[in-house]
């Protein structure tokens, strides 16, 4: 069941509500990727959310998610710190995207 956190980015000292759609551990991470071999998403369905890592190395970043395969995550906007195989993450839907597929039913 997804629920609704509060984010403080140290980064951009903006607060993001978003709901928290899964949470899982970084295998492998580039300048704009992150893997995770455990995973098997579907092609493209994450594009639009956001990734925040939580803990491990790059703790404290987000981006927004440009695309996606089964277990790779691209980004347009380069890691400050490459994630790596300690960094944990959470794949978080923006509060506004859900409030709008609300409306929109």
């Amino acid at each position: 069941m997804a629920t609704i956190t509060k984010q403080t980015s140290p980064y951009t000292h903006i607060r993001v509500y978003s709901v928290a759609a899964e949470v899982g551990t970084a295998t492998a991470g580039a300048s704009t990727t992150l893997t995770d071999t455990g995973q098997s998403w579907t092609t493209n369905d994450l594009a639009g959310d956001y990734v925040w890592i939580h803990t491990g190395t790059g703790a404290g970043q987000s981006r927004r998610i440009a695309s996606n395969t089964a277990t790779v995550i691209t980004f347009s906007v380069a890691w400050t710190v490459t994630p790596d195989n300690t960094s944990q993450y959470i794949i978080s839907i923006p509060l506004a995207d859900i409030q709008a597929a609300d409306t929109a039913g």
